[in-house]
C-alpha cells in the first residue's frame, strides 16, 4: 500500500505460486521494470451511499424517510393527516369541497458543477492525508449522490490555469477524469 500518490517505478517483481493442493510453493524474482500510478484511496466514496441507507434501519426494520418537499410542483392530492398545512391548495379545496394539498418533488435532471482547486495550497498534509485527496473524496461522493438522483455532473479542475474540464453528463466519466495524469 502506497502512502503517497504519484508515479512509482518497480524494478523487480516477486511472483509466488503454489499447487492446487497447497503441497508445494515457489517464489520467483522477475526483472521487469514498470511504472505504476498511485491514486488516492477512494474506497470511502462507495460506502457513503450505503451508509445513508443503513442509518434508516432500526432493529431490523427499515424506516421510510418522510418525503421532504422539493421545489418542483408534481400534482394535487387529498390532504392526509401529517401533511404540511403550508402546502394546502385553497382553490382546489374550494372546488372539491375537501382539503387538497400540493405535492412537490425534488428537482431532477439539474446540472451539478464541481469546481476542484488543485493549487499549491491543496498539497498540504492534514492528519496523514493530503488536502487534495480529501477534496477528491468529497467531490466523488457528491458526484455519486447527484448521479444516483438523476442529475448531470460536470467537473472543472483548476490551479493557476484550467487543468481539466469534463462537460455535464451522466455516468462514470468524472471518475475516470479524476484519475488522469493532468491532475498532478
Amino acid at each position: 500500500m502506497a502512502l503517497e500518490r504519484g508515479r512509482y517505478e518497480f524494478k523487480s517483481i516477486y511472483l509466488r505460486y503454489w499447487g492446487g493442493l497447497q503441497l508445494w510453493k515457489k517464489q520467483v524474482k522477475l526483472e521487469l521494470s514498470d511504472w505504476v500510478d498511485i491514486y488516492p484511496d477512494l474506497s470511502q466514496v462507495r460506502g457513503v451511499l450505503g451508509a445513508v441507507q443503513n442509518t434508516l434501519i432500526l432493529d431490523g426494520h427499515r424506516i421510510a424517510r418522510k418525503q421532504t418537499s422539493g421545489s418542483e410542483f408534481h400534482y394535487i392530492r387529498d390532504y392526509v393527516q401529517g401533511d404540511d398545512v403550508r402546502h394546502l391548495n385553497w382553490k382546489a379545496s374550494a372546488r372539491a369541497a375537501k382539503l387538497m394539498t400540493n405535492l412537490f418533488q425534488p428537482e431532477k435532471g439539474k446540472i451539478v458543477t464541481i469546481l476542484l482547486d488543485c493549487g499549491r495550497q491543496m498539497g498540504i498534509e492534514l492528519d496523514g492525508q493530503i488536502k487534495l485527496d480529501r477534496t477528491l473524496e468529497a467531490a466523488l461522493t457528491l458526484a455519486a449522490v447527484a448521479l444516483k438522483q438523476g442529475d448531470q455532473v460536470a467537473l472543472l479542475a483548476f490551479s493557476s490555469r484550467m487543468k481539466v474540464y469534463v462537460p455535464p453528463g451522466r455516468g462514470c466519466r468524472i471518475c475516470m477524469s479524476l484519475r488522469g495524469p493532468s491532475m498532478t
